[in-house]
């Protein structure tokens, strides 16, 4: 029995011991997960409207658009894949807690818009 209680006791202070990095962490991960939405925004505006330019092109069959447009589509997916992979890996310790969870999703919404 006292070997129980102790693996216990040290199985719950390794546990608080993990979780508190994480907790203090998540906030820093917050703050650079929201700049890099507010840094990426005019680019992800102007992939979006790429995007949406050469699916009229398509659907119009204009293929010279499209092979116009493409390569500059191209160039910006490359530009915002470091800073998306970053934010894929921020937003995953982002969810571990639901008040930096709530605060990115509401920086998504604030920072998504295109208008």
């Amino acid at each position: 029995m006292k070997g129980f209680s102790i693996s216990v006791l040290v199985g719950a202070i390794a546990a608080g011991g993990l979780y508190a990095p994480l907790a203090l962490g998540s906030a820093a991960d917050l703050e650079q997960a929201i700049s890099l939405l507010r840094e990426t925004r005019s680019d992800r505006c102007q992939q979006s409207s790429l995007r949406s330019r050469i699916l009229v092109a398509h659907q119009s069959h204009d293929e010279k658009t499209v092979n116009d447009l493409y390569p500059q589509l191209e160039a910006l997916n490359a530009r915002l894949k470091p800073a998306e992979d970053k934010l894929k890996a921020l937003s995953k310790v982002i969810q571990l807690s639901s008040d930096e969870q709530n605060a990115y999703e509401t920086a998504q919404l604030e920072n998504g818009s295109c208008e």
